[in-house]
């Protein structure tokens, strides 16, 4: 990836799955940033309901004194786990839907400009043994209540003045002062857009996992937005699932032809850019 021009590589946090092996994002990260030369390495997104924050700034700031300007710590909260407590008391194998009261999530799919704004998906799951997965792996109940604040010591740690809630002040020498770059990822309009915004930090939106979501996403990020030393303006980027080959078939559905044409120009600017 790195020979054919791009500019970021990241990795997610995934546990107990059986088709994705990324569990362990920071000692893939460093792997990664070894084995290559320019290409900046990260998290999307490493989840702080599973660690502390100083785990997560003494881990990322270790391979940012190794690789500096190289490695981006993406920050995400956990979704899954905002809302498993509301769906404890549920029947085992009950279907939830991931929509958050107050967002405003399409009940059924529509395009917004091109773009394809699925309702909010439902699935079924043993809530009991979701609980039991979770904890597994480190999480622990209220851990993502402040999210801001976790971020924040994060911030703390790498800059080197953090302070306990006494006033004590704590240095993390291997975070302290290490090259990273930050972004929070969120997938809905709830408390990850709104502190990326209200921190002046820069936003992925999981379009890929949440699309229904990730309109009201990015506005609750703008709206939210304070101008900061890392940025004087929101910044997003947006995931997506993309599949390309050699003989592949692109069929582009937009409700205009200008929109449709500069689409297939792009999409030829950038695969031949690729070659």
């Amino acid at each position: 990836m790195e020979r054919s021009g791009y500019a970021r590589y990241w990795l997610a946090e995934h546990h107990l799955t059986p088709s994705v092996a990324c569990a362990a994002p920071a000692v893939l990260i460093a792997l990664v940033a070894d084995a290559t030369r320019r290409i900046r390495v990260g998290s999307g997104a490493v989840q702080t309901a599973y660690q502390t924050p100083l785990v997560i700034a003494e881990q990322f700031g270790t391979i940012g004194h190794i690789h500096p300007g190289r490695i981006d710590l993406g920050l995400g909260r956990s979704r899954i786990s905002t809302f498993i407590d509301k769906a404890t008391d549920a029947v085992s194998g009950s279907t939830v839907g991931l929509a958050h009261s107050g967002e405003r999530q399409p009940s059924r799919p529509c395009v917004v400009d091109g773009l394809l704004i699925p309702a909010p998906p439902r699935f079924r799951f043993d809530p009991y043994l979701l609980r039991q997965q979770l904890e597994l792996v480190g999480y622990r109940d209220g851990a993502g209540d402040d999210y801001a604040l976790q971020v924040r010591a994060i911030q703390a740690f790498i800059r080197g003045d953090y302070r306990t809630h006494n006033g004590v002040h704590l240095r993390a020498p291997a975070a302290e002062g290490a090259d990273l770059e930050l972004w929070i990822l969120a997938a809905s309009a709830g408390e990850s857009a709104r502190t990326a915004g209200a921190l002046g930090l820069p936003l992925t939106a999981n379009y890929h996992s949440m699309p229904s979501a990730v309109l009201d996403t990015v506005v609750a990020y703008r709206a939210a937005f304070r101008p900061s030393e890392t940025l004087r303006a929101p910044y997003v980027m947006v995931s997506a699932d993309v599949v390309v080959a050699d003989e592949l078939l692109i069929t582009t559905v937009t409700h205009d032809h200008a929109a449709r044409v500069r689409s297939y120009e792009l999409l030829a600017q950038a695969w031949a850019g690729l070659d």
